[in-house]
């Protein structure tokens, strides 16, 4: 009878060790039976561990965060992307989830033209920003990542906008995204400043000169701009207007007026000037 009772007990421990965690059940034994099994390539069944995980404890954000993961590697971005999301709605700031989130979900959202004139017309021209947070993250700012990667002036100028409002909103870590968007506007605007229209334009350079007057890179594309902006009004070629060291830009009204300081023998040639707003 002794032996059978040892017999018994030894496939016990032999169960357990062939098949970690069977008897596993709370939410710290659970998840570390996911991990073995996530270790092993074994996705399917880590997934299902680490479900088992947040069902005991729905706030167990390592445990979603890394049953994000391993539904990343079983190709389930979709389910990923709720996990990772609903976490920074708790964890705005944890950065290992955000740049997760950040590299997939742009992917699962639209941007249409209308979206862009309906946000434009927030966050370019005094509108009121009224979103939830879940809005916010799940459509928002995703389509704020895309806006950066467009190729015109206003599109990146807009998603430096709403990148601002999350990090004022949401989670610092968008912040650093804003600066990449006023960059990239600029880098759009040098390379093609007419059509534009000249109030966006213009309050897109103050922003720029007061948010990073202090940034070389920014003064000396800010330069290049102004020279181009100079050379459009009095009809030369930027290559004439080299020798530009500084652009004025003023409103008064509807007038923008530009003035530049150049050389004395230029200055003589190139007088101050200036262009209408459109209404």
């Amino acid at each position: 009878m002794k032996n059978k009772i040892g017999k018994l007990i030894i496939i016990g421990w032999l169960i357990v060790g062939v098949a970690p965690g069977i008897f596993a059940q709370t939410r710290e034994e659970c998840y570390q039976t996911a991990y073995i099994y996530f270790s092993q390539g074994k996705y399917e069944q880590a997934e299902e561990w680490y479900r088992k995980a947040v069902e005991i404890d729905p706030h167990f954000w390592e445990a979603r965060y890394w049953l994000g993961k391993t539904q990343e590697q079983l190709g389930k971005i979709k389910e990923a992307l709720e996990e990772w999301t609903m976490i920074l709605m708790v964890q705005p700031d944890n950065r290992d989830v955000f740049q997760k989130w950040r590299y997939y979900a742009p992917s699962y959202v639209q941007l249409r033209e209308d979206d862009i004139r309906r946000l434009k017309s927030i966050f370019l021209e005094d509108g009121n920003p009224s979103f939830s947070e879940e809005e916010a993250w799940r459509e928002l700012m995703p389509q704020a990542f895309l806006l950066l990667e467009r190729k015109d002036f206003i599109s990146p100028y807009l998603g430096a906008r709403i990148m601002r409002w999350g990090g004022r909103n949401l989670s610092s870590l968008f912040y650093s995204y804003e600066r990449r968007g006023y960059e990239r506007a600029l880098d759009n605007l040098i390379l093609n400043p007419e059509g534009e229209d000249p109030e966006l334009v213009y309050q897109f350079i103050k922003e720029c000169e007061s948010r990073f007057g202090e940034d070389e890179n920014f003064q000396e594309k800010l330069s290049t701009l102004y020279e181009k902006i100079f050379a459009q009004q009095i009809g030369e070629s930027p290559e004439k207007t080299g020798g530009v060291s500084t652009v004025e830009l003023q409103v008064e009204g509807r007038e923008v007026k530009v003035s530049a300081t150049r050389g004395e023998e230029d200055a003589l040639l190139h007088p101050d000037t200036g262009f209408y707003l459109g209404e």
